[in-house]
């Protein structure tokens, strides 16, 4: 996954934007896992129509990144556990 940012011209007062960005993402992307695990709810398009807009106006999020933590990034997240079969889009509860 990739990024593309605008950068300030020399000189210009900088703020730390990128990690304070990349916290919030994570932030978003746990929420998401969290949600899903929750409600078992595993179709993509659904978990999108669910959290979008509180991604948006919860974590302040611009829309591609609040595209990517609900289903892209929340997707993987999920793979890395054992309890989601993410070939299948189920969650396996036996242990």
């Amino acid at each position: 996954m990739s990024y593309a940012m605008k950068v300030a011209p020399e000189g210009a007062t900088q703020v730390p934007i990128l990690p304070k960005t990349m916290r919030v993402r994570r932030e978003a992307v746990r929420h998401v896992v969290d949600y899903v695990i929750r409600t078992k709810q595993t179709g993509l398009v659904k978990v999108h129509h669910a959290l979008y807009r509180l991604l948006r106006e919860r974590y302040g999020l611009p829309a591609r990144l609040a595209i990517d933590a609900s289903r892209v990034e929340a997707h993987e997240e999920l793979n890395k556990t054992k309890t989601y079969n993410v070939d299948r889009g189920t969650f396996d509860c036996s242990s």
